[in-house]
Protein backbone atom coordinates (compact mmCIF):
# COMPACT_ATOMS: atom_id res chain seq x y z
CA UNK A 1 0.00 0.00 0.00
CA UNK A 2 3.24 2.44 0.07
CA UNK A 3 2.77 2.81 -3.44
CA UNK A 4 -0.44 4.34 -2.92
CA UNK A 5 -0.02 6.42 -0.24
CA UNK A 6 2.78 8.67 -1.91
CA UNK A 7 0.61 10.46 -4.01
CA UNK A 8 -2.16 12.85 -4.50
CA UNK A 9 -4.81 11.23 -7.13
CA UNK A 10 -7.86 12.95 -9.07
CA UNK A 11 -10.90 10.66 -9.82
CA UNK A 12 -13.37 11.44 -12.05
CA UNK A 13 -16.39 9.15 -12.18
CA UNK A 14 -17.26 7.55 -15.42
CA UNK A 15 -20.42 9.31 -17.02
CA UNK A 16 -21.69 6.01 -18.72
CA UNK A 17 -21.20 2.42 -17.00
CA UNK A 18 -22.54 -0.41 -19.79
CA UNK A 19 -23.35 -3.83 -18.17
CA UNK A 20 -25.40 -7.07 -18.43
CA UNK A 21 -25.95 -9.54 -21.13
CA UNK A 22 -24.05 -8.50 -24.60
CA UNK A 23 -22.82 -5.54 -23.35
CA UNK A 24 -19.35 -6.69 -24.35
CA UNK A 25 -20.60 -6.13 -27.88
CA UNK A 26 -21.20 -2.70 -26.99
CA UNK A 27 -17.19 -2.27 -26.37
CA UNK A 28 -15.87 -1.42 -30.34
CA UNK A 29 -19.06 1.36 -30.27
CA UNK A 30 -18.25 3.00 -26.97
CA UNK A 31 -14.50 3.26 -27.86
CA UNK A 32 -14.88 4.65 -30.79
CA UNK A 33 -17.38 7.18 -29.57
CA UNK A 34 -15.04 8.48 -26.67
CA UNK A 35 -11.43 8.41 -28.90
CA UNK A 36 -10.16 5.65 -27.32
CA UNK A 37 -7.77 2.97 -29.06
CA UNK A 38 -5.61 1.70 -26.11
CA UNK A 39 -7.61 0.37 -23.66
CA UNK A 40 -6.68 -1.28 -20.14
CA UNK A 41 -8.75 -4.21 -19.51
CA UNK A 42 -9.03 -5.63 -15.86
CA UNK A 43 -10.50 -8.57 -15.48
CA UNK A 44 -9.89 -12.32 -13.73
CA UNK A 45 -9.25 -16.02 -14.52
CA UNK A 46 -12.78 -17.41 -14.36
CA UNK A 47 -13.41 -14.90 -17.61
CA UNK A 48 -10.41 -15.47 -19.22
CA UNK A 49 -11.22 -19.49 -19.05
CA UNK A 50 -14.82 -19.11 -19.85
CA UNK A 51 -13.71 -17.72 -23.13
CA UNK A 52 -14.79 -14.03 -22.51
CA UNK A 53 -11.90 -12.03 -22.79
CA UNK A 54 -10.68 -14.19 -26.16
CA UNK A 55 -14.05 -13.08 -27.63
CA UNK A 56 -13.13 -9.17 -26.42
CA UNK A 57 -9.58 -9.27 -27.57
CA UNK A 58 -10.44 -10.54 -30.62
CA UNK A 59 -12.78 -8.50 -31.64
CA UNK A 60 -10.74 -5.46 -30.79
CA UNK A 61 -7.45 -6.43 -32.20
CA UNK A 62 -10.04 -6.61 -35.84
CA UNK A 63 -10.82 -3.05 -35.46
CA UNK A 64 -6.92 -2.48 -34.78
CA UNK A 65 -7.06 -1.05 -30.72
CA UNK A 66 -4.04 -2.00 -29.00
CA UNK A 67 -5.38 -4.18 -26.15
CA UNK A 68 -3.06 -4.50 -22.84
CA UNK A 69 -4.35 -7.22 -20.23
CA UNK A 70 -4.43 -7.83 -16.40
CA UNK A 71 -6.30 -10.91 -15.52
CA UNK A 72 -4.88 -11.50 -12.42
CA UNK A 73 -7.71 -9.91 -10.56
CA UNK A 74 -8.91 -12.19 -7.44
CA UNK A 75 -12.32 -12.29 -5.83
CA UNK A 76 -12.82 -9.39 -3.37
CA UNK A 77 -9.48 -7.67 -4.58
CA UNK A 78 -7.03 -6.93 -1.93
CA UNK A 79 -5.20 -3.43 -1.71
CA UNK A 80 -2.06 -5.47 -3.11
CA UNK A 81 -4.14 -6.38 -5.86
CA UNK A 82 -5.35 -3.20 -6.92
CA UNK A 83 -1.63 -1.46 -6.43
CA UNK A 84 -0.38 -3.95 -8.93
CA UNK A 85 -3.24 -2.82 -11.27
CA UNK A 86 -2.01 0.50 -10.82
CA UNK A 87 1.45 -0.28 -11.30
CA UNK A 88 0.79 -2.23 -14.29
CA UNK A 89 -1.24 0.72 -15.83
CA UNK A 90 1.67 3.41 -15.05
CA UNK A 91 4.13 1.20 -16.26
CA UNK A 92 2.01 0.06 -19.39
CA UNK A 93 2.37 3.78 -20.73
CA UNK A 94 -0.25 5.16 -23.01
CA UNK A 95 -3.25 3.43 -22.22
CA UNK A 96 -6.60 5.65 -22.71
CA UNK A 97 -9.04 3.69 -20.77
CA UNK A 98 -9.44 0.99 -18.12
CA UNK A 99 -12.17 -1.53 -19.27
CA UNK A 100 -13.33 -4.04 -16.28
CA UNK A 101 -14.44 -7.32 -17.73
CA UNK A 102 -16.76 -9.80 -15.90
Amino acid sequence: MHFLSEKTWELYLPREVVFGRGASARIPELLARHGWRRPFVVTDRGVVSAGLLDRVDDMLQAGGVDVRVFADVTPEPPFECVDTVVRTIADGGGCDCVIGLG
